[in-house]
């Protein structure tokens, strides 16, 4: 709903459908979400448009995943259009108490001409149907003048530099009360 007092930004839709049927699963999202700021005095306004379409596949001894997503920015004076096309590749396994998580990502970053690749690795250890231990390593591997980061929960993290790779570690305990 248009909250907004002065013209459009602000503005956002979305929507998601999905298909289960047995072990094939199928998402689509599209999202639209209108921006406006200022900056040195000059306004300008433009739009973020955000398609992804997602599938995964239970083979009972293991879940595999695929995910495609368009992301692009039109209208902004100051930085023009932009646009990002990221695909990721996943697998989870099942093993005793715990699951086994992989994944790669591609990041080709159009607007600069640039790509990144991500692989992780994680493990989750079930203590209880309500308390889990997690950990995943990931890397990421910039191209050119791609300067993509692993965020962490709640942060913004800065990239590593152009061209620049990274490592990171995540381990924790999740409990759902």
């Amino acid at each position: 709903f248009d909250e907004q007092t002065t013209g459009k930004a602000g503005r956002y839709i979305g929507g998601f459908a999905a298909y289960d049927n047995g072990p094939l699963s199928v998402t689509v999202a599209y999202d639209q979400r209108n921006m406006g700021f200022t900056l040195g005095g000059i306004s300008t306004a433009g739009k973020h448009n955000i398609l992804t379409i997602g599938a995964s596949y239970n083979l009972n001894v293991a879940k595999l995943t695929a995910l495609a997503q368009q992301s692009k920015y039109e209208g902004n004076a100051f930085s023009g259009d932009a646009k990002f096309n990221n695909y990721a590749l996943g697998a989870s396994m099942p093993v005793g108490a715990g699951e086994f998580k992989l994944q790669y990502a591609l990041y080709d970053q159009k607007a600069i001409d640039s790509k990144a690749h991500q692989l992780s690795l994680g493990y989750v250890h079930n203590l209880s149907k309500r308390t889990a231990l997690y950990g995943t390593v990931a890397y990421v591997k910039n191209k050119d003048n791609s300067n993509l980061g692993l965020p962490t929960k709640g942060l913004t993290v800065a990239g590593p530099g152009l061209g620049d790779n990274q490592t990171g570690v995540q381990v924790g305990v999740r409990h759902a009360f």
